[in-house]
């Protein structure tokens, strides 16, 4: 083991760019043990491993691992708090540990990454990569990517269940006919437009070396916008969403896009916090890279279930040309 031991106990990382040699197991067991290997020494108390090629297995990036934390344990109790009050209708319950889960996750946020730029780091063998938090491709924004794609599953589920029902549920057109507000719902389109503007807005104030703190505030001014807007939709539509199928399905897109405007809002928490200590600068800007994304998949699918709530009223005049 080095000394000092690496916090997470592995004494080097073996290189895998070559076949294996003719080293026997115990061999090679030894020689990591030695810190031969990648990473054998201990650096800034950090938790360190490699991100590589996913083809050759080259080094790319030096990845900071969080120290260990009971956040993530809390926010795992609050979430399944959350969940179980939601299933047994405890709808005050649910609100409340939402809020706390949401609290918990910007806390973790505060925790991660480097407090200053660091460029290219020696890993061994004559290797230097910079470290994840300068880095395009590093494990959060794959991560975010990944997220969404199960995301957007779920969005296509819902469109899916919307056209369903409209085909095959029993007892329609409902009695009344739904008229959703067209201002209101092109109004949450437009600003849930400008806060993706204004998220890119302020990378380019970050990479210039100019504030982007203006820009996050447009960006969650935009973002309060809507959500009041997506609330006024809501408590407008007709049929109510307990007593008809079509009621239901639109305040399900809906609250779909409130929601995500709401984490949105989260993001931007997140970045105006991490910008006041100093762990984001131009190099480093994976937070405001992130809260692009967030934003451009919001407006995107909140495009498409505003658009689908409009045409509600069309959909239910097709209904006598259905089979």
């Amino acid at each position: 083991m080095p000394i000092p031991p690496a916090p997470y106990a592995f004494a080097s990382l073996p290189q895998v760019g070559t076949a294996a040699d003719d080293s026997s197991a115990g061999e090679r067991a030894l020689s990591l043990a030695r810190g031969e290997g990648y990473l054998g020494f201990a650096r800034n108390g950090w938790q360190e491993t490699l991100g590589v090629h996913m083809t050759s297995g080259a080094p790319e990036q030096l990845i900071v691992l969080p120290r260990p934390t009971y956040l993530p344990l809390c926010t795992a109790l609050a979430t399944a708090t959350a969940v179980l009050a939601m299933l047994f209708h405890f709808y005050a319950l649910t609100l409340a540990a939402a809020l706390l889960i949401a609290g918990l996750f910007v806390l973790a946020g505060q925790s991660a990454g480097l407090a200053r730029d660091y460029g290219p780091l020696p890993v061994g063998h004559g290797v230097s990569v910079p470290p994840h938090t300068e880095v395009a491709g590093a494990p959060p924004w794959w991560a975010l990517i990944f997220t969404l794609v199960a995301d957007g599953t779920l969005f296509a589920s819902l469109v899916f269940g919307t056209f369903y029902l409209w085909i095959a549920a029993p007892n329609w057109p409902a009695a009344a006919t739904p008229a959703p507000d067209v201002k209101l719902a092109l109004a949450a389109i437009v600003v849930l437009v400008v806060a993706a503007a204004a998220a890119r807005g302020s990378m380019r104030a970050l990479a210039t070396g100019g504030s982007a703190r203006g820009w996050i505030a447009l960006a969650m001014l935009a973002l309060l916008a809507a959500i009041a807007a997506c609330v006024a939709l809501i408590g407008g539509i007709a049929p109510p969403p307990r007593e008809h199928a079509l009621g239901a399905t639109a305040a399900a897109l809906l609250f779909y896009v409130a929601v995500h405007a709401a984490i949105g809002l989260l993001f931007l928490v997140s970045n105006l916090l991490r910008l006041g200590a100093g762990l984001v600068s131009p190099l480093r800007s994976m937070d405001l890279r992130l809260t692009r994304l967030w934003l451009d998949y919001t407006a995107m699918t909140a495009v498409i279930a505003l658009g689908l709530v409009l045409a509600l009223p069309l959909l239910v005049a097709m209904l006598g040309a259905r089979p």
